[in-house]
């Protein structure tokens, strides 16, 4: 497991915020910094994002760091 890094992010992204004119579904970016030697950041992660209540969450795997 990687040492995540403080979030920097703003202002949590809420539903339907980041939708591109004609696009259907929401386009969002999320950036995640880790704290991790080059032997630590090789190979594929899985990424698990949850909201503030804990309620809903997003799993991402084959996640890798450049």
């Amino acid at each position: 497991m990687l040492k995540l890094l403080p979030l920097w992010q703003p202002e949590p992204v809420l539903p339907g915020k980041a939708v591109a004119k004609g696009e259907l579904r929401p386009r969002i970016r999320v950036v995640v910094e880790v704290l991790a030697t080059a032997m630590e950041a090789r190979g594929t992660y899985t990424l698990t994002l949850w909201d503030a209540d804990q309620k809903r969450t997003v799993t991402l795997g084959n996640v890798t760091f450049p």
